[in-house]
């Protein structure tokens, strides 16, 4: 499939290690970098867990919950449709990550995969990235698991920042 993280080959995993901690029904993995370490040099980049990071993970937390609730909830009325689950879990996913982004860190920009692209993000100094759902297909049907929050920050001259996963803990 077309994910976002697929589309970003700086947040690729033998560029980073990625420590992960387990949350009761989300995991979250947690990645802030060092941008003073050349990746290009060394076989493994020390993370850094910054408060970027730890904010990243948060909010992937946050949308991970959201989701379980609105697909819990999606699945138990009679007569459930798969992809309109898949699509309001897209949009309300997508509306608390704008909102925390906004009130925590108005100064930067955003794009995410359910929005329309803001051009000032070309201009900024820091920019989110984030699928509020990727995997929406799958999230709307009964018995699949593989489907996730991505959020990212880019910062310029320093690439990928810092980057969280949240996704149904196993």
């Amino acid at each position: 499939g077309d994910r976002l993280l697929d589309r970003h080959p700086a947040l690729d995993a033998d560029r980073l290690v990625q420590p992960g901690h387990q949350m009761p029904r989300i995991g979250v993995v947690v990645v802030g970098r060092e941008p003073e370490v050349d990746t290009e040099r060394v076989e493994a980049v020390v993370l850094d867990v910054t408060d970027d990071a730890r904010f990243a993970a948060t909010i992937a937390e946050e949308a991970g919950e959201l989701l379980l609730g609105i697909r819990a909830a999606g699945m138990a009325a009679e007569g459930w449709d798969p992809k309109a689950l898949g699509k309001a879990g897209d949009l309300r996913s997508n509306e608390l990550l704008l909102a925390r982004l906004a009130a925590q860190r108005p100064g930067d920009a955003v794009l995410s995969e359910e929005s329309v692209d803001d051009p000032i993000r070309l201009q900024a100094d820091r920019v989110w990235i984030i699928d509020p759902l990727d995997g929406t297909r799958e999230y709307g049907l009964s018995g699949r698991d593989d489907w996730a929050v991505h959020v990212a920050l880019w910062s310029r001259g320093h690439g990928i920042a810092a980057a969280a996963v949240a996704h149904r803990a196993a």
